[in-house]
C-alpha cells in the first residue's frame, strides 16, 4: 500500500469545514472580513449562502488570503466568466475557490503579486486570437482544451508563425 505524500493533495481536500457558527463569530469579530462579504455579494449580485460564505472565510482564514486580494479574485474571476460565457453570468463560489487555491499555490497573496499575475494574464489572453487565426479556427473564443494547448505553446515561447508550420507538417503527414 502506497499513501499519497501531502504535497499530492489538493488543499481543498485538506481545508477546514466552516460551520454557521464560525462565519457568524468571524463577521462579528473582523471589520474587514464583513466588509469583503458586502463587497463580493455587490460584485456578484446576490447574497452569500452559508456554504458561499463558508468558501470566502476559508480563502480567507484558512489559505490566509488578504481581503483585498481576494476582492480582486473574485472581479478576475467574475470577468473571466463574463467573457465566455456572456455578460449577466457570474462565477460560483467553487470557480472562485479553485482559483483562489491556484492563486495561493503561485504565491499570489498581495495586491502586487496579484496585479502582476492578472496583467500577465490579460497579455496572455490578447494573444490567443493571432493563435487561432494562424491554426484556421476562426475568430471565436477558444474552447478550453484548445486553450489550454495555446497557452500552453505560448508559455514555451512558441510565437504563432511556429505553431502555424508545425499545423501545415501536421496537416500535410496526416492529412487531418
Amino acid at each position: 500500500l502506497i499513501l499519497p505524500q501531502t504535497a499530492d493533495l489538493e488543499p481543498a481536500d485538506e481545508k477546514p469545514s466552516y460551520q454557521q457558527t464560525d462565519i457568524i463569530e468571524k463577521l462579528e469579530q473582523d471589520a474587514e472580513f464583513r466588509s469583503l462579504r458586502t463587497e463580493v455579494e455587490r460584485r456578484l449580485g446576490k447574497k452569500l449562502t452559508t456554504p458561499d460564505e463558508a468558501v470566502l472565510l476559508g480563502l480567507y482564514d484558512y489559505l490566509g488570503l488578504p481581503a483585498d486580494v481576494i476582492y480582486l479574485l473574485v472581479c478576475h474571476c467574475a470577468e473571466r466568466v463574463a467573457q465566455r460565457q456572456g455578460e449577466g453570468r457570474r462565477p460560483t463560489l467553487r470557480q472562485i475557490e479553485r482559483e483562489g487555491y491556484y492563486w495561493a499555490r503561485q504565491g499570489i497573496d498581495n495586491q502586487a503579486a496579484a496585479s502582476e499575475y492578472l496583467r500577465k494574464y490579460n497579455e496572455r489572453q490578447g494573444l490567443l486570437p493571432q493563435y487561432m487565426r494562424v491554426l484556421q479556427l476562426g475568430s471565436r473564443p477558444p474552447a478550453a482544451g484548445e486553450e489550454k494547448y495555446l497557452l500552453a505553446w505560448l508559455e514555451m515561447g512558441f510565437p504563432p508563425e511556429t505553431v502555424a508550420v508545425a499545423y501545415d507538417k501536421t496537416i500535410l503527414k496526416c492529412h487531418e
